[in-house]
């Protein structure tokens, strides 16, 4: 009697192997008679639309034309406390908390190489091209204020300032 347990099983497996019992296969496929819908992807066969994208080594430079986006636009209240991106041009002056010990900053140059600032109320003069900067302050427990040249386009340059680490 067991030897016929077993062999039950058996035979039902090979029963609904041979038949394809819900297997989804090409018979069961064949017999449907609703549309199948896709999904907007592509089919393994079709190449997808490149993207052009920048590297994160390759800066977007603008042109001379192109109008500059700061994040803080032209909004030099937002130096203050010694986080923004700003548009300047030559002659713009930026005030700062006192910690920072760097008195009002002052854009004294703008080319198409880069920038050049005035700070400590005169004191301190740095020149500096797209990607480059420097810290300034930090006198006496000051704080130190970070300054990074974003983009240059004409006569108008994005820098960016932020409290800098010791």
């Amino acid at each position: 009697m067991s030897r016929n347990l077993i062999a039950l099983p058996v035979a039902v497996v090979a029963v609904l192997a041979a038949t394809g019992c819900g297997s989804g296969g090409p018979a069961e496929e064949a017999s449907t008679s609703e549309p199948v819908a896709t999904t907007g992807s592509p089919s393994p066969t079709e190449e997808p639309t490149p993207t052009e994208e920048l590297s994160p080594t390759e800066e977007a430079r603008p042109t001379d034309d192109t109008p500059l986006e700061a994040a803080d636009g032209t909004d030099l209240d937002a130096c203050f406390d010694g986080t923004c991106e700003v548009v300047v041009e030559a002659g713009t002056g930026i005030g700062f908390d006192d910690k920072f010990d760097v008195g009002t900053v002052q854009v004294t140059a703008i080319t198409d190489d880069g920038v050049t600032l005035v700070l400590r109320d005169g004191m301190s003069s740095t020149s500096f091209g797209v990607g480059g900067g420097g810290a300034s302050g930090g006198a006496d427990g000051t704080e130190l204020l970070g300054y990074t040249l974003m983009s240059v386009s004409g006569d108008t340059a994005i820098i960016a300032f932020y409290p800098e680490a010791r």
